[in-house]
């Protein structure tokens, strides 16, 4: 026969871990919800510092476009009138320098936004996209006479993308292919679509341009990286273009490679998921 003072002691003992368990439970509960309460504060801290940060570079941007711009405007006016020769080189050069301020704020701005993460994901065309960016991009390889390649599509390939974002870092490629390349060479683009533990948009922009030595390429993708050969003319730049590059397909989930040997060209190739 089993005492029942040891049945009410096991009845205590079990009430008691009962009671335990709940409050185990409860404090579990309590600490979890506390925590995602700080992990939601810590991140709507996080946006609004990053909105912050963003604002103050779009404002600075604006201020310095304006008084370039108003250059660039007088510079065209002062052009249009009979200069002696030293007179029209240094407005040549006040151009050229006024020129590379406005594209340095607005690779500031753009690579701004990237960072920012603060994308409108919609359903696009890559395909497109390209076209768009090569039409854009047009003037600067007729410069060059360089003609852009891009295969007619039966199949579209599409992806839920920022356009606006995308679409840049299609131009910044497209032009750093043409501006790094000789003249009446040509840039060769490609689309296709793969599985890897999912649905992706693989993109290929191929130049056979001056080429990027090994060592430049391991900091191609850095902030204010700039690197050229000695058969490639001068050609500045702000050095902010590949790093936007960089960080939109990072947001958007994807990946981007380079492949290059100086005197045979560049490869770059972007890999992109087609749902998030």
């Amino acid at each position: 026969m089993v005492d029942k003072s040891d049945t009410g002691l096991l009845e205590g003992v079990r009430r008691a871990l009962y009671i335990n368990i709940l409050v185990c439970s409860a404090i579990s509960l309590i600490v979890l919800a506390l925590t995602i309460a700080a992990l939601s504060r810590y991140q709507r801290q996080l946006s609004q510092a990053e909105s912050r940060r963003y604002e103050m570079l779009c404002a600075l941007s604006h201020d310095i476009r304006s008084p370039h711009s108003s250059i660039l405007a007088l510079i065209e006016t002062e052009n249009l009138q009979a200069n002696p020769p030293r007179l029209t080189e240094l407005l040549c050069n006040i151009k050229r320098y006024a020129v590379r301020a406005l594209e340095m704020a607005e690779g500031f701005i753009q690579l701004a936004r990237a960072e920012t993460h603060d994308y409108k994901f919609e359903l696009a065309d890559i395909g497109k996209l390209l076209i768009d960016a090569s039409d854009e991009i047009w003037p600067q390889a007729k410069q060059k006479n360089i003609r852009i390649s891009i295969p007619t599509c039966e199949t579209a390939y599409y992806a839920y993308v920022d356009r606006d974002l995308m679409t840049r870092v299609f131009i910044n490629l497209l032009s750093n292919a043409i501006k790094y390349s000789p003249p009446q060479a040509s840039v060769a683009c490609r689309i296709e679509c793969y599985e890897d533990r999912g649905k992706y948009i693989r993109c290929a922009i191929q130049d056979n341009g001056y080429g990027i030595a090994p060592q430049h390429q391991t900091r191609l993708f850095e902030k204010f990286s700039r690197f050229h050969t000695v058969d490639q003319p001068g050609a500045e730049g702000t050095g902010l273009g590949l790093a936007f590059v960089r960080a939109v397909i990072h947001g958007h989930n994807g990946n981007i490679r380079v492949e290059s040997a100086p005197n045979t060209g560049t490869t770059f190739t972007i890999s992109l998921p087609v749902f998030h």
